[in-house]
């Protein structure tokens, strides 16, 4: 009998949790469905929720959300979200791309394991500064306590309310991106700063073209912030007073030239930083990168007018001017860019990267990037062999045809150009021009004439040193009477280096 029972109690427990589990039929006959685990579920709506509303949304029947933890409803037309929603086991909230302009006090009240909430692809404006308010808690006053990521992007915030953020101290993520703040006011500064846990804050896309002054003092914990895409000519001074930022993301912005003066403050906590897709930026000169003593990640990737990049970008000299210092860099990426030269002292140690793309760039094959060649290349062929591989020489003409590993195997010492960059060897055509054009019948017979023994002596001057130098190789034999003469006429001298 006791057996009986104990099988008959472990079958209503599992008839009750499956009743408990089963999604509701009238949100699953409009949404799609899936089981997570034996606990949650996972609903997405795509298409209209009206019929529906009532078990979404707090007015209806209770309870029958209680299954689910990650609920997305997108393409609807909401425009107001003034009900709150029914369900309190909801873990991830997405309502992006639904057309929403106006969020009412305490809609998302019930909440409480929310952990993100998604607004992204809207039409907010203004948020009402109790907007996120949860429920009333001894000695906390209607927190959202869970909260970890707030995504606002792609809105039209012009400002925050000061208060907005007041119950959701939790928030570690935020993004603002692609709102068109183009000030960050007190209001604005205020809210976001509140946020004292915040650790990665997306402002890109906000047409931005400065930071207010103490912006990141307060936050103590912010270790990576986007500021891509807006109108920064420089650097913001305001990055010096980050306590822990580890990653900065500063890409497409407006800047001609980094300098030491519009380069970046003193960040010795930065790891990693990106310089990418700047359509103005033209070089990065000495000292503009200096101040970055912990950088372990640069990417400079993407900046179609990049042609310059100074040997002492990364390095800081001591006290005494005799001794410089670099950062320990483990992943270069200068692909996509015009650079041409780079000096070897751009690193203290190649040998140690763990990562490296130099691809799509016009590198110059000439005794400057000899060190390329020689000391680069193995390293690049072991790091990624593919890419060093079709590293090719963009100039000078005569060697467009050769990449950097053929150079490398077969030793190669690349020419230097003289002082002003000239190349004797290409200037034969227009001497040959100069000559021909003296005896040319373009003046009278008479002069042309008078020209001839002028003429004469500059074509007997290549003449005779022709012979000279015959006789020296001895070409023709006719000045050899030795037993090897014979031979020597079949015999030319080959070079293994061959220099242009």
């Amino acid at each position: 009998m006791g057996v009986r029972t104990a099988s008959l109690l472990v079958y209503l427990s599992c008839l009750f949790l499956g009743v408990r589990n089963q999604p509701p039929s009238s949100l699953c006959s409009r949404c799609n469905c899936s089981n997570i685990n034996a606990t949650f579920l996972e609903v997405l709506c795509l298409s209209d929720i009206k019929e529906i509303a009532d078990v979404i949304f707090a007015n209806g029947t209770q309870g029958d959300l209680l299954s689910v933890s990650d609920l997305t409803i997108r393409y609807n037309e909401l425009n107001t979200l003034a009900d709150g929603f029914a369900t309190e086991n909801v873990v991830r909230l997405d309502l992006s791309f639904n057309k929403i302009s106006h969020v009412k006090n305490n809609v998302f009240s019930r909440l409480q394991k929310l952990e993100t909430l998604v607004l992204s692809h809207n039409n907010v404006e203004n948020l009402h500064p109790n907007a996120f308010q949860g429920l009333y808690m001894a000695g906390d006053f209607y927190p959202l306590r869970s909260l970890r990521t707030l995504m606002l992007d792609h809105n039209s915030i012009h400002t925050l309310n000061a208060d907005l953020f007041e119950h959701t101290e939790s928030v570690e993520t935020l993004s603002l991106a692609y709102n068109p703040l183009e000030v960050i006011d007190t209001h604005t500064a205020i809210a976001i700063t509140n946020l004292a846990n915040l650790k990665f804050l997306d402002l890109s896309y906000t047409q931005l073209s400065a930071l207010p002054k103490y912006f990141l003092h307060t936050p103590k914990y912010i270790e990576v912030l986007n500021l891509s895409g807006n109108s920064f000519t420089g650097v913001p001074r305001e990055l010096e007073e980050a306590h822990s930022l580890r990653k900065f993301v500063f890409n497409d912005n407006a800047v001609v030239e980094l300098t030491r003066q519009n380069g970046f403050p003193r960040i010795p906590t930065l790891r990693v930083l990106h310089l990418c897709q700047m359509s103005d930026l033209v070089a990065l000169d000495a000292g503009s990168l200096a101040n970055l003593t912990d950088l372990q990640e640069l990417y400079v990737a993407g900046n179609p007018r990049l042609s310059r990049i100074d040997d002492a970008t990364l390095s800081t000299a001591d006290a005494t001017g005799t001794m410089d210092s670099w950062p320990d860099i483990k992943k270069l990426y200068l692909n996509d860019n015009q650079i041409s030269y780079i000096n070897k002292s751009l690193l203290a140690h190649w040998s140690t990267l763990a990562e490296l793309d130099l691809s799509n760039n016009p590198w110059t094959c000439e005794c400057e990037n000899q060190w390329m060649v020689e000391t680069l290349m193995p390293v690049y062929l072991k790091i990624d062999e593919d890419k060093a591989k079709a590293m090719k020489c963009a100039a000078p003409v005569e060697m467009t045809s050769y990449t950097f590993e053929e150079l490398h195997k077969r030793n190669y010492n690349m020419r230097c150009l003289d002082l002003y960059g000239a190349q004797p060897e290409r200037d034969a055509a227009m001497l040959v021009g100069t000559l021909a054009g003296m005896i040319l019948p373009k003046y009278s017979l008479h002069s042309v004439l008078l020209s001839i023994p002028f003429t004469g002596l500059l074509l007997g001057i290549p003449l005779v040193l022709f012979c000279i130098y015959s006789y020296r190789r001895h070409w023709f034999g006719y000045f050899d009477d030795s037993a090897a003469s014979f031979s020597r006429q079949f015999y030319r001298r080959t070079n293994d280096v061959y220099e242009y």
